[in-house]
């Protein structure tokens, strides 16, 4: 990258290194934005007789560097631009998050104005958002600061992390990674009076919902049981219905009954009357036939009435 030197600047010159490579700076901007490194220079100049060759090299993360100089020429940065060192190293491919707590931290410890809030701002952008799978990765990154410089950041991720603890699959991921790294104890520490409260409070919706559960299967078995007994009662109706009409069947069976006995009756009076009948008849036939047996002896053919007729004569 060629020289951004103001050759009008007087005093120390300003540069940064990174990976070997130089890049002198325009002074003045650099100055009317970080009052950290125009301090730096002010000082020097002071304390040099001769300020003209002195030149303050500034060593620090190359990306973020770029970052920083494009936010102090151009009032505004962008995480996607990247750095291609002559070695070939391609700085740039970071989570767009780290990008953004690097800058806040540049921010904070250049203070460069108004740097650090454009890079939170940008930092809780949707574009920023953070997998449950990066998050550690992401907020070791912070950590490697001081609490100076990202105390808002870490704020921020811890609100970040508790918002995940919603989710049980994304908590657990969280605290496993949290686990492995001294480094972040202290993020653990604040982490953990809130990891109780959600547990306990997961703990109490898997309740409530089992009772909501519970009380769904209440309502429709009363529900069930209100139809049923809906229907027992019209069973009920219906076998009273069938009693009532049982009973006016048992009463015609009794009547029939009443007048089967009595048919029968009649009917062995009328057998009795037709063997009376029938013996009565069998007496007449026998009396006919004693009749006609007589009425044959008396009937004889005697000459004078050539037995057509009784004789009047006394024939025997």
């Amino acid at each position: 990258m060629a020289s951004l030197t103001n050759k009008n600047d007087a005093g120390v010159k300003i540069a940064f290194k990174y990976e070997g490579c130089v890049l002198d700076v325009d002074v003045a901007a650099v100055c009317a934005k970080s009052d950290m490194i125009k301090a730096i220079k002010a000082m020097m100049d002071a304390a040099l007789t001769d300020s003209s060759n002195a030149r303050i090299i500034i060593t620090d993360h190359a990306h973020t560097l770029l970052l920083m100089l494009e936010y102090i020429y151009l009032g505004h940065y962008d995480v996607r631009d990247t750095l291609e060192l002559p070695t070939g190293q391609v700085y740039g491919k970071d989570h767009p998050a780290i990008s953004h707590i690097r800058v806040h931290a540049f921010g904070k410890k250049y203070k460069v104005s108004g740097l650090a809030a454009l890079a939170l701002e940008k930092l809780r952008c949707s574009e920023s958002y953070i997998a449950a799978e990066d998050f550690v990765d992401v907020l070791r990154v912070a950590y490697q600061y001081s609490a100076e410089e990202t105390d808002d950041v870490r704020t921020d991720l811890l609100a970040v992390a508790l918002a995940r603890f919603d989710d049980l699959a994304a908590s657990q991921v969280i605290l496993t990674q949290l686990a492995e790294f001294e480094e972040l104890r202290d993020f653990a520490a604040q982490l953990l009076p809130h990891v109780f409260k959600f547990a306990a409070a997961r703990y109490s919706k898997s309740e409530d919902l089992k009772l909501k559960r519970l009380e769904t299967q209440v309502r429709g078995r009363e529900g069930k049981i209100q139809r049923l007994e809906s229907q027992v009662h019209g069973c009920e109706a219906k076998i009273k219905r069938l009693q009532s009409h049982v009973r006016g069947c048992e009463g015609k069976l009794q009547r029939f009954k009443s007048a089967a006995r009595d048919w029968l009756g009649n009917v062995e009076i009328a057998k009795t009357e037709f063997l009376m009948l029938k013996q009565q008849a069998s007496q007449y036939e026998r009396e006919r036939d004693e009749a006609r047996e007589m009425l044959r002896r008396d009937v004889q053919g005697c000459g004078e009435c050539g037995g057509r007729l009784i004789c009047i004569k006394g024939c025997p």
